[in-house]
């Protein structure tokens, strides 16, 4: 079964935002704990440095949701579901 062009830039943007969150990711633990050994008057700065990092953290995973929503077939399977049968009542 072939996957459709609407699909297939899903997947792909959906890994270019997987390394985006990564990357925020890690630099915001970087300033987390650069946050703790900040002097008071660099504490500004950094605040708003930490800020502006969670908002674009939130804002990937706001798009990676709507990616999902749009094109269900792109949602991680997990292994139970990859490897079970559903098995009806009857």
């Amino acid at each position: 079964m072939t996957e459709d062009a609407g699909a297939a830039q899903a997947r792909a943007l959906l890994r270019e935002l997987g390394e985006h969150v990564a990357d925020i990711s890690h630099k915001l633990e970087a300033a987390e704990l650069r946050g703790a050994r900040t002097s008071i008057r660099g504490a500004t700065h950094d605040r708003r440095h930490r800020s502006t990092l969670r908002r674009e953290l939130y804002e990937a995973h706001r798009l990676i949701d709507g990616l999902h929503r749009r094109y269900p077939e792109t949602l991680p399977r997990t292994g139970a579901a990859r490897g079970s049968r559903v098995l009806s009542a009857n």
